[in-house]
């Protein structure tokens, strides 16, 4: 669901803030006193967000000490859970009698857009079958490959290399490393670990990159090229245990730095 106008819904209790009139008001050389929390302001999100605490704590919802943004509570013996990005709440439930309790409660306090099912959030598509939800990234992908210029590149296999790559002129020299790093860490962080790596070294070169730094980020540009498919799945109906897996090298050629990686899966998840 989408709360509509989610910032002007919390109050501004804790600061005075005055802003002058928009024109074409008759209030020359007065201020007003903001008394909601207007889109623009710094401390917007913040109060925002205590609001939201606020009312879902009072719905009998407790918040996760690990991820402030979850709450969850149990209603007819099963969990339900809201997972809140700023405005969009995402409500995982078993029955349509609890989410017509969590509804009822929050339709007291804000006007909502139930958005139905979930199939496309955050730049995220959600694929269900019956027993399976798969996550993927296609199209938020493309609109990187065109924003760069790799649209039609030559695929490559793999994200990155030890080779020592040339000074040769890649086409993204004319945009800043930090908006590449910027757009692939948000695929990296979601959908796509298989790239983490590679995007985690490019973003050790943001504040001085070089022509080899721009071949990195072209070659990671090519993978994904090749890869758009790729999705997460997690799968109901496996039964396996938790499996964790970890390496690490011993300070590495370049820099003397060790680097580690880790994966867990459980459930059937890939």
């Amino acid at each position: 669901m989408d709360i509509k106008n989610a910032f002007l819904n919390a109050q501004l209790n804790k600061h005075q803030i005055y802003v002058e009139p928009p024109a074409g008001f008759a209030d020359a050389g007065k201020v007003w006193l903001l008394r909601k929390a207007l889109y623009g302001l710094k401390q917007a999100g913040k109060e925002w967000c205590d609001e939201l605490n606020t009312t879902l704590s009072g719905m009998g919802f407790s918040r996760s000490r690990v991820d402030p943004c979850v709450f969850f509570r149990k209603i007819e013996r099963t969990l339900v859970i809201i997972a809140v990005h700023v405005d969009d709440c995402f409500i995982k439930y078993d029955t349509d009698s609890q989410l017509a309790i969590v509804m009822a409660g929050i339709l007291k306090k804000y006007k909502v857009s139930d958005m139905g099912e979930v199939t496309h959030a955050l730049g995220i598509d959600f694929t269900r079958n019956s027993d399976s939800i798969s996550m993927s990234q296609r199209g938020y992908a493309e609109s990187i490959l065109d924003r760069f210029g790799f649209s039609d590149c030559h695929p490559t296999l793999t994200p990155a290399s030890d080779a020592i790559t040339t000074g040769k002129s890649t086409g993204l020299e004319k945009f800043e490393m930090n908006m590449i790093v910027g757009a692939l860490l948000w695929l990296s962080l979601n959908t796509r670990p298989d790239i983490s790596y590679a995007v985690a070294r490019l973003a050790q070169t943001v504040a001085n990159p070089t022509a080899e730094s721009y071949s990195m980020a072209a070659r990671i540009l090519r993978y994904i090229k090749g890869t758009l498919d790729y999705a997460i799945t997690f799968s109901g109906s496996a039964r396996q245990p938790l499996q964790a897996y970890a390496d690490a090298d011993y300070a590495g050629d370049n820099d003397r730095k060790s680097q580690s990686g880790y994966i867990f899966m459980f459930a059937g998840g890939q």
